[in-house]
């Protein structure tokens, strides 16, 4: 199959990392690299695609919160600042 899109024209192997591990990652690369035993031709790039910065929130009062348009939603690590009202 990769020669097949790599003749079809492939120039760049794009691999999404938030779901593979490092392992996956590599056989990925080990498998590009290979193709090009099997068959010579353009090298291909290859793109990480690392996973961005997440936000992950606690228990949500009733178990969802619904936002309305042009409502201030302020995102914090500080419990402090977290009204006791809006706790679960």
């Amino acid at each position: 199959m990769l020669l097949g899109l790599r003749n079809a024209g492939m120039n760049v192997a794009r691999m999404n990392m938030s779901h593979g591990d490092h392992a996956y990652a590599k056989s990925i690369i080990d498998n590009i690299k290979k193709s090009f035993e099997l068959q010579d031709g353009r090298p291909i790039g290859i793109a990480l695609d690392t996973k961005g910065p997440e936000i992950r929130l606690g228990k949500l009062k009733d178990g969802q919160a619904t936002l309305s348009s042009g409502q201030t939603l302020t995102v914090t690590t500080d419990e402090k600042k977290v009204p006791t009202a809006t706790r679960a």
